[in-house]
């Protein structure tokens, strides 16, 4: 396309590209500056979400690539970083045998007390999100009944209410169900809930369809842009691309509304351009690219507090997910009250500063007294199971970190799904290799890193120990000889997995049996494993705490779909408690 010369012309394209791609509802608006939020934040909302979605789903690609990267190079240390060499003894009398704990026995008291204490944490979470969460409906529901003029009449009260709370069963489901029934149960509740306050008020002009349509212009936006930027392929950075991507594409919209709003300065922009070479269009597109630029350095100082925060354990992975989770309906929220007027548009964010107080006094009040010995479990798996193991991991997870820490050696497989803020901001600006383990020095340090301190919500952390090719070795009979109980997850198991075969043999040299579970399934080459373990039972190390079992057996845990978590759990619990 040509440049164009003429300034009217000039001016006249710098206008019209404002005007095209900034929309203003004059039909339902009331006035300029009520036009003026709405198409904003609106189209803020609709640039920022899928751009959020395709930069993350980029960043994590390239995040995954540099792990395998790191992980197959040698570190660059002088220190001696090779595994301890175990001196070998005459072969143990007594044979190796596997036994099977898939079914639920009756727990020891230590045992019983580490599944009752997760038990009881995954749901006082709950809970306190359930409190915010409906009080936040509430407020909602008032302030909208009230600000356009409505009647607070009981059933439309409750009506309206029930619709603001569906955050509540998204919440729920991300923090504390564990399979698709539970999703569905509590999905299913809801509409029960609604249909019961709907039926009594069926009239002529207050339909199933009325009522259904009321709730989707509520809920439908936020929840599809919800589930776009807290999709489990990014769920863990999600959030965080979200917010710097928000504040780049204000600014750009900002910033394009401000040199809209007279003429004078449309046409000094317009003359800029036009003095370095660019045409309407060009300028236009400069400007847009200025703003994200400009508000793109706020949201990637915005980024930093986060990882600030997170660092100070003032928020948590799952803290930062579920606020997230309720900041974007609030902004759905506030478009609509925005017709309303600007003072109630300010309104909407002051409840989501309700949930937020509510949230965090809950968690505060609700917090368990600090525990003399938290468990340290120490997570092993066959790298090669991909999505299977994230499954394992989350439903797991969501149990165990309200008892005991998780450490695991970073492999392939779960890179994206347990990266903390800050490892992620590492990866970012270019410091991930700091991250890797290069000898002993480092990995002293990291497992300083790792207290076992509760997270502002309750919760223990996961700790990734990433490593190079001639470091996981070491890294690995640390953490298992600093562990009160290790989970290998063995589903896929074959002659191919020689990494698991190493460390089949470090447990049985370096752990005590009774605190080893190994989870199975009809993948498993279950023959290989048997000849894994009886290879490292010829070989056993002098110093092997297992020498002295008289009766010397290997827990294996047959896991059946998610259906099993709970009696892994328990199985876990007798490993680290037992």
């Amino acid at each position: 396309m040509p440049t164009l010369r003429s300034g009217s012309l000039r001016h006249a394209a710098v206008a019209a590209c404002i005007s095209a791609c900034w929309p203003v509802n004059c039909a339902f608006a009331a006035s300029q500056q009520v036009t003026t939020v709405t198409g904003e934040l609106a189209g803020i909302l609709v640039v920022a979400v899928p751009l959020a979605f395709m930069i993350a789903v980029a960043l994590l690609a390239i995040y995954l690539r540099a792990v395998k990267r790191s992980m197959l190079r040698r570190s660059s240390t002088t220190q001696v970083v090779s595994p301890e060499v175990p001196t070998l003894v005459a072969v143990p009398e007594t044979p190796i045998q596997l036994t099977d704990v898939s079914a639920r026995a009756q727990l020891s008291g230590a045992a019983a007390d580490l599944v009752k204490t997760a038990s009881k944490g995954l749901w006082r979470v709950a809970a306190v999100y359930v409190v915010a969460g409906i009080a936040a409906a509430s407020a909602m529901a008032i302030l909208y009944l009230v600000g356009n003029d409505i009647a607070l009449l009981p059933l439309r009260t409750a009506f309206v209410t029930i619709s603001y709370a569906w955050p509540v069963v998204l919440t729920l489901c991300l923090v504390a169900l564990t399979s698709w029934t539970g999703w569905a149960i509590a999905i299913g509740l809801y509409v029960l809930a609604l249909a019961a306050v709907v039926a009594p008020s069926l009239s002529p002009t207050f339909t199933p369809l009325t009522a259904a349509l009321a709730w989707l212009i509520h809920n439908a936006p936020a929840t599809v842009m919800a589930l776009v930027f807290l999709a489990r392929p990014i769920r863990a950075v999600g959030p965080l691309v979200m917010a710097f991507t928000f504040a780049a594409v204000a600014g750009a919209s900002i910033l394009a509304n401000v040199i809209g709003t007279t003429d004078a300065r449309m046409r000094a922009v317009a003359d800029l351009g036009g003095s370095i070479g660019l045409g309407g269009h060009q300028t236009f597109v400069a400007v847009l690219l200025v703003g994200f630029v400009l508000f793109g350095i706020i949201g990637w100082l915005l980024l930093r507090v986060l990882g600030w925060l997170y660092r100070t354990r003032r928020v948590s992975d799952q803290s930062i997910m579920i606020d997230s989770l309720w900041l974007m309906f609030t902004m759905h929220h506030a478009i609509d009250m925005a017709f309303a007027g600007l003072k109630w548009f300010a309104a909407t964010f002051a409840v989501f500063g309700l949930y937020k107080i509510i949230a965090t006094l809950g968690f505060k009040l609700t917090r368990p007294a600090a525990e003399p010995a938290v468990p340290r479990l120490l997570l092993l798996r066959v790298f090669s199971l991909g999505k299977r193991s994230e499954q394992l991991f989350d439903v797991f997870a969501k149990r165990w970190r309200h008892a005991g820490t998780m450490r695991m050696i970073a492999g392939p497989d779960l890179a994206k799904t347990t990266v903390a803020p800050h490892e992620f901001l590492d990866f970012v600006t270019g410091r991930l290799a700091r991250r890797f383990i290069d000898g002993t020095e480092t990995l002293d340090r990291r497992l300083t890193e790792s207290e076992a301190r509760r997270d502002v919500d309750g919760r223990y952390r996961v700790t990734d120990f990433f490593c190079h090719d001639d470091t996981w070795k070491m890294v690995l009979r640390r953490l298992a000889r600093d562990s009160d109980a290790v989970l290998m997850d063995l589903r896929g198991f074959t002659r191919l997995n020689k990494g698991c075969v190493f460390e089949i043999h470090a447990l049985l040299d370096d752990v005590a049996l009774s605190r080893v579970v190994f989870v199975v399934d009809a993948t498993t080459d279950e023959s290989f494993l048997g000849e894994a373990i009886a290879q490292g039972w010829s070989r056993l190390a002098s110093t092997s705490p297992n020498r002295a079992d008289g009766a010397p057996a290997v827990r294996v845990f047959r896991l059946a779909g998610q259906s099993g978590s709970g009696g892994l759990l328990q199985a876990v619990a007798t490993a680290a408690r037992g």
